[in-house]
């Protein structure tokens, strides 16, 4: 594998960006990420220095290939800079470029954990911080212009997907690092000449509200521009009544956001325990303040001997889910028995026994009070489906009821207005050329036809009503839901024969 003789297959060909052997590319870094899989020193080094004559050190290979597809997708991004939209072949080649970037990110912070220092040394050189910077040029601009094409939202994911791989492999470079350290040093440069790619995510809140309302709010937050309100509002799907699901809109958005500025805010963590007192980190630090105070009750640490002997704090993820479950109370007599148990015994083998039990028991307790959560969700969800069905056969029969009582009295007030002028033949005549015999029937034939629907559509709420609470009694949710749907497929088509 040489990037000399082997240049990244992106060409510009007719206009054209085409991409070649991207998957063959993908499955070399690929198996080069799972040699390294586990901490295997052995094939890390291996992958450093063959001990031969003719040795090659695959980690700056691989930094030089990653330095080539940046520069191909900076040309890539160039072209398309200066064109209103990206057509479906821009899409397909941006895809691709960030499909290989993401597995090359993934198998340098392979090479890397451990923590693997020589690795790590190789890794850090000028090409690959000039790459760094020039991705996080991608990205900021493409997120800017992507922000304003609200039918790109899968690449606009991809984007982010990329964003999150290359800040675990920053990450992964800091790992066992010195206080004031090079890379840690030449990360700091490299993030503030990226200084337009800092930015803070906004939440949103969560519930059920009304387009016109959800605008509202937008407006008076005073936190987006015009432009982005109207993209917001571009992209957010509500239902024939106007209702918004800010909960769906949250996922689509949201959750890709939240996991890069949580990686981001433990970037910045640990660099100030790397670069303390440091200037230029500290212009960083001070414009995220408030998203390092958001994620900070999320940020769990832990202390461990490193391969060197040193103690390495290690940074990791606690969702608000298990923080809630932390504080049951089977999870705190599992602590006060743990506590008791290591304070009433002096032998390491004994209190690492204890240790053991006390995360086992607690990690089954979590699991079993997070299944019963959900399927708590779903008891609920099946019985505001009830409630809202029964609303629905009483608004449904107050509809039907109201149009069949207008409808009946047109029809017996066309009759007897025609009986009335039927007497006279001429009046009979003028009547007819205003009311014919067809309205009465149109009328009466429609009313017939209300009666039909109604009682075709009670059925199905009655049926859908029945299995609900069926579903409800015998706690089987999936089945109860399939057997709706099918009732209700079956007396649809019966209908449509009728």
């Amino acid at each position: 594998m040489g990037v000399d003789n082997h240049d990244f297959n992106l060409h510009f060909i007719d206009k054209d960006f085409i991409i070649t052997d991207y998957e063959f590319i993908i499955k070399i870094f690929r198996f080069l990420q799972l040699l390294c899989e586990g901490h295997n020193i052995g094939f890390q080094s291996y992958l450093r220095n063959q001990n031969c004559e003719n040795s090659i050190n695959l980690v700056t290979v691989t930094v030089s290939y990653m330095a080539k597809l940046q520069k191909s997708m900076m040309d890539l991004f160039n072209y398309y800079s200066t064109k209103s939209t990206i057509d479906i072949i821009g899409c397909e080649s941006f895809k691709k470029c960030i499909a290989v970037s993401i597995q090359i990110f993934r198998t340098l912070t392979e090479y890397m954990q451990g923590p693997c220092t020589p690795n790590q040394e190789s890794i850090s050189n000028e090409i690959f911080w000039e790459s760094m910077q020039g991705y996080n040029h991608i990205v900021a601009n493409m997120q800017h212009k992507l922000s304003q094409m609200t039918n790109q939202n899968d690449l606009l994911k991809q984007i982010l997907s990329l964003q999150k791989e290359y800040m675990i492999m920053l990450l992964s470079l800091l790992e066992g690092n010195k206080v004031n350290g090079k890379i840690g040093l030449k990360m700091v440069d490299m993030l503030k000449k990226s200084k337009k790619s800092v930015k803070l995510s906004d939440e949103n809140q969560d519930g059920i509200v009304t387009i016109s309302e959800f605008h509202n709010t937008l407006i008076y937050e005073r936190i987006y521009t015009q432009n982005e309100i109207e993209y917001i509002m571009c992209c957010i799907n509500s239902d024939n009544d106007g209702i918004i699901d800010l909960q769906k809109l949250k996922e689509r958005f949201y959750h890709p956001a939240k996991t890069i500025g949580f990686i981001f805010a433990l970037l910045l963590k640990n660099l100030s325990e790397h670069l303390p007192n440091q200037p230029k980190l500290q212009m960083f630090t001070d414009s995220a303040h408030d998203l390092m105070n958001y994620f900070s009750p999320f940020l769990g640490t832990i202390e461990i001997i490193g391969v060197n002997g040193n103690i390495e704090i290690v940074y990791f993820e606690i969702k608000q889910t298990y923080m809630d479950q932390w504080i049951k109370p089977q999870i705190r007599d599992f602590k006060k028995d743990f506590l008791y148990a290591v304070s009433n015994n002096e032998g390491e083998n004994e209190k690492i026994d204890f240790f053991v039990d006390f995360c086992e028991n607690s990690i089954f307790q979590m699991q079993h009070t997070s299944k019963l959560y959900k399927k708590k969700i779903k008891y609920q969800k099946f019985k505001n489906q009830a409630i809202s069905t029964v609303f629905i056969i009483l608004a449904r029969f107050m509809l039907y009821y109201a149009l069949m009582i207008k409808h009946t009295h047109l029809s017996a007030e066309y009759y007897n207005q025609y009986r009335h002028y039927s007497i006279d033949y001429g009046s009979c005549i003028n009547f007819k050329s205003m009311l014919s015999f067809e309205s009465i029937q149109y009328s009466e034939n429609l009313t017939k036809k209300i009666k039909s629907a109604f009682i075709v559509e009670f059925i199905i709420y009655f049926c859908r009503f029945i299995l609900i609470l069926v579903g409800i009694a015998t706690r089987n949710f999936f089945k109860m839901k399939i057997m709706r749907l099918g009732i209700t497929f079956l007396i649809n088509t019966f209908l449509l024969y009728i």
